[in-house]
């Protein structure tokens, strides 16, 4: 792999205990799912990379584990020459992600929910309101602001959770479904941001 590689996986393996919904999938009932088997893959610094499958492939799992939101059986990844397993701490302050529940507080307005998740990303204090301000901008939310977020449509909430990806200016960017839910307009906006 490239030493200018902004990530590195090697051999990436994860599995999960089978719930019993899915014996009858398997005809038996195995002990295991695996969810990755033997990923490897490097993306170098200003690259973009889209992973498409199948629901249940194994996509979301993969971005967990860059993130350092979940371990895996086996396997490594390097970000930025950083070892994930080794580093987790390290590795969540560089890499901003956007999953498909993005877990804010309900009855909070979207400023209040980006400024805790830009605090708790350690945003500096004396950027955070203006950092705010640029995430709005840019997917189109300024306007809501003020507004409790469990008001706004799904696809709003799916722009601020990308919002909040970016609070941070993450050096490494994770985005899982990022246009699901959101209209044709804002969904142009974010593929060409």
């Amino acid at each position: 792999m490239s030493r200018d590689s902004l990530v590195v996986v090697e051999r990436l393996f994860k599995s999960y205990p089978v719930r019993r919904r899915l014996w009858q999938q398997f005809g038996r009932r195995p002990d295991r799912y695996m969810a990755l088997k033997g990923i490897s893959l490097s993306v170098g610094r200003g690259e973009l990379l889209g992973i498409l499958g199948a629901n249940g492939a194994g996509k979301t799992t993969l971005l967990h584990s860059l993130a350092a939101l979940a371990y895996w059986d086996s396997g490594t990844i390097t970000i930025d020459g950083l070892d994930a397993r080794s580093h987790p701490t390290a590795i969540r302050r560089m890499v901003g992600i956007a999953t498909v529940n993005g877990s804010f507080y309900q009855r909070l307005t979207v400023r209040d929910n980006l400024r805790f998740f830009g605090t708790l990303s350690d945003v500096p204090a004396r950027t955070l309101d203006r950092r705010i301000d640029e995430m709005l901008s840019l997917v189109d939310l300024k306007d809501r602001a003020d507004s409790p977020y469990l008001t706004l449509s799904t696809g709003m909430q799916q722009r601020v959770n990308v919002a909040r990806a970016l609070l941070a200016d993450p050096r490494l960017l994770l985005l899982d479904e990022p246009t699901r839910a959101v209209d044709p307009t804002n969904s142009e906006a974010l593929r060409r941001f």
